[in-house]
């Protein structure tokens, strides 16, 4: 299962635009952008299309992943180098 983070990063102008989109997660005071992260769950298109319409695209989401599901890369890497070793033959 994936969760979603995301933060604010430097260069917010205070538009506001995130917080009429999604303002269960985003909230704008005359300095600050801030996320409300225990509101992410459930708000994840809204925070999509927050970010989609920051002006100036400071609306950050990475979306992580299971440890889990990383391992598999590693097995794909040791795969292309045994069939480059086997090409070398």
């Amino acid at each position: 299962m994936k969760a979603m983070k995301v933060w604010i990063d430097e260069g917010c102008i205070i538009c506001r635009a995130c917080e009429e989109i999604c303002p269960d997660v985003f909230e704008v005071d005359d300095e600050n952008c801030y996320v409300i992260e225990e509101n992410i769950d459930g708000n994840e298109d809204l925070i999509k299309e927050a970010a989609e319409a920051c002006p100036v695209e400071v609306i950050i989401i990475d979306n992580e992943e299971d440890d889990d599901l990383d391992n598999g890369d590693e097995d794909d890497e040791d795969e292309e180098e045994d069939e480059e070793d086997e090409d070398d033959k």
